[in-house]
């Protein structure tokens, strides 16, 4: 039996295709939200978790953005923002990881990429969103 704690509440999660990102979407749907903004790279998981999300009573706001690109990371709040009346929780889970690859052997254009993805987007997500949020009434933003 879940809570309903969400129950109204409109949420945008990041990497919703997979791990952490698609359990949290799932588990908002299920907790009541209204609607879950599913940010995702790949679209076949962006397919499927918005399968999921709205069997489990959301509305789903399927966004495929790459969110390397800080064009393509504004452009999707804004998609996000457009698409409900007000956002009350980011769950920023994104990651782009190089793991692969020694240290040693890592190309400036992999390190460039990690700090695009790992920082630079989560701050243009989360700053962004508080604005809107302020402007709302108030929010809260979760970084994983």
């Amino acid at each position: 039996m879940t809570s309903g704690r969400f129950v109204g509440k409109n949420v945008m999660v990041t990497a919703a295709g997979a791990g952490f990102g698609r359990a949290a979407a799932r588990a908002f749907a299920a907790e009541g939200a209204s609607a879950v903004c599913l940010v995702e790279r790949l679209a076949d998981r962006l397919d499927a978790v918005a399968a999921e999300v709205q069997t489990a009573g959301a509305r789903p706001v399927a966004i495929e953005a790459d969110l390397g690109d800080a064009a393509s990371t504004e452009q999707a709040l804004t998609v996000a923002l457009e698409s409900v009346d007000r956002l009350d929780v980011l769950i920023s889970n994104h990651a782009a990881m190089t793991w692969e690859k020694p240290y040693l052997e890592l190309a400036d254009e992999d390190w460039d990429l990690e700090l695009r993805v790992n920082l630079t987007s989560h701050h243009v997500l989360a700053q962004r969103a508080a604005r809107a949020m302020v402007d709302s009434g108030g929010g809260v933003i979760v970084f994983t």
